[in-house]
């Protein structure tokens, strides 16, 4: 057991200093809040995904939950804009797929185990093989 450590095991105040600062240097290096680590928890268990704006985020050692990222100062570059452009169009196509039942039968024809026809026909958008 640590020297610093109260006999019955709890972090002292400088122990909890000292966690402190690193959890504010975490945060400044990867900008995020960190606002709960879940562990055990059967309700949350496995959760991962948006809810409102919170974020839980699913891991070997537990759920974390973290409030959305605001990316409203964020300044993309020319290619990232054209990136989002065709990813939208991508996303557009594989939905036409999905809607027309043409399209559709033909893509599950061909489809690999595991794979679905919407991610399919994304990454064959995506590719330029469409």
């Amino acid at each position: 057991m640590n020297a610093e450590r109260q006999k019955d095991g709890k972090k002292t105040a400088k122990e909890r200093q000292k966690d402190g600062k690193s959890l504010t240097l975490l945060r400044s290096l990867y900008n995020f809040t960190l606002m709960a680590r879940v562990k055990n928890n059967e309700l949350i268990e496995g959760l991962s995904g948006r809810v409102g704006g919170l974020v839980f985020k699913s891991f070997k050692s537990g759920t974390i939950i973290t409030s959305l990222a605001d990316r409203s100062k964020v300044k993309l570059s020319a290619n990232q804009k054209k990136a989002n452009s065709k990813f939208k169009e991508a996303v557009a196509y594989a939905q036409d797929v999905l809607a027309d039942p043409k399209k559709s039968s033909r893509y599950k024809a061909r489809l690999k185990e595991g794979k679905s026809i919407y991610h399919t026909a994304l990454s064959e958008y995506l590719s330029g093989k469409v």
